[in-house]
Order: structure tokens, then sequence, then C-alpha cells
């Protein structure tokens, strides 16, 4: 006669991650930055008041000083001063984000549409929405592996 012995039957309870699973994980959720302060939140308050001023038909000199006169961070405002300052010098804001090393060619090359097409502040939405969405990607992708 054959039966089920119960010491054969293994509870099915979820495993414990390895440490190395864990530091895995916590690489690819890193946000990657140049420096510690052009991070994704950054850039979607950057894009979303850039667009808003510029909407507003503030030009974009008086744009960049007004992000300037708002920045906390030493760093953060020599980055806008830097910008401006190229700006000024008749460089296109493109060019201006590509040369700072900060940016990545993504936004460049759509920063560098929008403006020869006209549509900026519609581009520099879409970059804020990116950003915003992709921080609440992270958070959500936190939250649930923090869970396992």
């Amino acid at each position: 006669m054959s039966g089920i012995k119960l010491d054969d039957i293994q509870a099915n309870t979820p495993k414990k991650k390895k440490k190395e699973e864990t530091d895995i994980w916590a690489f690819l959720n890193k946000d990657i930055t140049f420096s510690n302060f052009v991070n994704d939140k950054y850039k979607e308050s950057f894009y979303t008041e850039l667009a808003i001023l510029l909407e507003a038909g503030v030009d974009i000199r008086s744009a960049l000083v007004i992000i300037y006169e708002e920045q906390q961070k030493e760093k953060s405002k020599a980055l806008i001063q830097q910008i401006q300052e190229e700006i000024v010098q008749g460089k296109t804001l493109s060019e201006v984000l590509e040369g700072t090393g900060h940016f990545s060619s993504y936004e460049f090359f759509s920063i560098k549409i929008g403006e020869e097409t006209g549509k900026l502040t519609y581009v520099l939405k879409e970059l804020a929405t990116y950003y915003q969405k992709r921080i609440q990607q992270k958070r959500a992708n936190s939250f649930t592996k923090n869970e396992c």
C-alpha cells in the first residue's frame, strides 16, 4: 500500500534571497549619474521649471536666471550659471547640455529636435514627464523588492 508520507512534502515557503541577489537589485536600481546632484529628480525639476517659464513667454536667459536663483546647492548654481553663460555666448541649449557631460544623448537630441521644430517647450515637458515616471517606477520597484 502506498501512501503519502508527510516527511516527503516540503512546505512552499519563499526562500530567502541571497546577499548577492540583493546586491544585484541594488546595483540595477541605482540612479546612475555623473555627479551627486544631476539625478532624475533634479532633471525633472529643471525641465519642468524651464518649460513653464518658456511657455509663459520668459526668454531662455531670464528663465535660467530665475532657475539659478532658486538653487540651494553651489554645484547646482554652478551648472545653471555655466548653461546660462554659454547660451549668452550664442550656443543653443542642446549644444550646452551636451557639452556639460551631465545630460544623456537622448536628452541632447530631444532638445535639439525641439529647438529645430519650434516645439522646445513640448519636448521639455515630455522630458520632465519621462523623469517623473522613471522616479515613480524606481519607487515601485523598490517597494516591490522590499516586499519579497
